[in-house]
């Protein structure tokens, strides 16, 4: 199967509700960085792409088939955002392609937009404000009134268009094992690496092809995990011997690295919905035992725990908006805020429970939005007077973005009085 052609099927299959990501690891083509490169474009820049068709279509959007859509995305994108590939090439793969997928008058359509927009070469966006940025940089409405609202125009946009670029590849050292200086020794034989701007312990690495056969990731040296991800434990940062619950921890990275902090002393109890095979394979090769896993509902409270952690994480589930640039799909999903922030509420009152007095309280998302991190905490400390704000960074709410080389997380600690 031709790359632009499993590109077709992996688009139409995350349309559908897949995760990109996994659709990819299914992918074993000759050419993958290619399919990595125009599947994850394409869905990164979806409205701007749709939009230039719909200003050069004669036909209506609406009217144009999911399978020609797709393929004009994917050849608009190249031909804007890719270097290196001829504009008749483009256009020959996609009237090939629509040859396979559809009827003659499709091949036409398709033939006469690609090479009209070409030969125009119109890449505007003729809409102002607010409708300009959600267009062009393709970000849901309820991102870009949070950017609006928080960062100065500047800002705004230098995250719209990081969002749009590729992801950090970021490590996580396991200091159990070795320092975060020497891990870098041990890899720059083979790789490009430097230190992260935002945590203690993260390594970016700039082509991480094979990283996972290396000797050092058998062994247990490094986790792959975001830096901002990486931030949330380093600020609960448990002391040694202390007993720490993860309530929503699969697939378990924070999980990990609070193992890690307690320097393999006290315990960490994980909870989660889901089973947490992964968890399980990534304690066993980085080093950890003072980790006990339990498959459970943590929305159902259970009074055998209250008062019994010394520190509480609670990175609640979400909207995962944070994640858009690492997951563009989640661009398109539609989120019921309603609901989750519902669930965020009984989650956070549970953990209240759990705590110790003294005890410290993480809430955190990957999410940026209010509704799911301001305002779940707010209520909370309204019910609950014996909680206290401790400022992240002289803030309530820390928040991190792409300008600090890390996905968009809300960080949160508390102290039970």
């Amino acid at each position: 199967m031709s790359v632009r052609r499993e590109a077709l099927q992996i688009l139409k299959n995350v349309s559908s509700g897949a995760f990109l990501s996994e659709e990819l690891n299914k992918s074993k083509p000759e050419n993958i960085s290619l399919l990595r490169n125009i599947t994850t474009g394409t869905l990164r820049n979806k409205t701007y792409l749709d939009y230039l068709i719909k200003k050069n279509s004669k036909v209506r959007f609406k009217k144009i088939h999911e399978d020609i859509r797709i393929i004009l995305e994917i050849s608009l994108y190249q031909y804007i955002f890719l270097d290196g590939i001829p504009d008749y090439t483009i256009v020959d793969e996609a009237v090939k392609l629509t040859k396979k997928v559809s009827h003659k008058g499709s091949v036409g359509f398709v033939n006469g937009l690609l090479r009209n927009f070409m030969r125009k070469n119109d890449l505007s966006v003729n809409l102002e404000g607010r409708d300009y940025y959600i267009t062009r940089y393709s970000v849901p409405e309820k991102y870009y009134d949070y950017l609006k609202k928080n960062y100065s125009k500047e800002k705004l946009e230098e995250i719209l268009k990081l969002n749009n670029t590729e992801d950090n590849f970021t490590i996580r050292t396991n200091f159990t094992k070795i320092t975060r200086d020497e891990l870098i020794k041990s890899l720059s034989s083979n790789y490009n690496l430097r230190k992260d701007s935002l945590t203690k312990s993260g390594i970016i690495v700039e082509d991480p092809k094979d990283i996972f056969k290396t000797e050092e990731f058998k062994n247990g040296m490094f986790y792959v995990q975001d830096s901002g991800s990486i931030l949330i434990s380093e600020l609960l940062n448990p002391k040694e011997g202390s007993e720490v619950l993860d309530m929503c921890a699969n697939p378990g990275g924070k999980t990990t690295h609070l193992c890690e902090i307690l320097n393999k002393t006290g315990k960490v109890t994980a909870w989660d919905i889901k089973e947490m095979v992964e968890l399980r394979e990534n304690a066993k090769r980085l080093g950890f035992s003072n980790l006990e896993i339990e498959k459970r509902d943590s929305t159902i409270y259970d009074k055998k725990y209250e008062d019994y952690f010394d520190y509480v994480l609670l990175d609640a589930p979400c909207s995962a908006i944070g994640l858009i640039r690492r997951h563009p799909e989640i661009r398109y999903k539609d989120v019921d805020l309603e609901s989750i922030t519902s669930t965020q509420k009984k989650l956070i009152e549970n953990a209240g429970k759990y705590v110790k007095p003294g005890g410290l309280l993480m809430y955190s998302t990957c999410s940026i939005l209010e509704a799911e991190n301001e305002e779940v905490v707010a209520e909370f400390l309204e019910k609950n007077k014996n909680f206290e704000v401790i400022k992240t960074f002289g803030k309530d709410t820390f928040k991190t973005d792409p300008t600090m080389e890390a996905d968009g997380f809300s960080i949160s600690l508390l102290r039970r009085i």
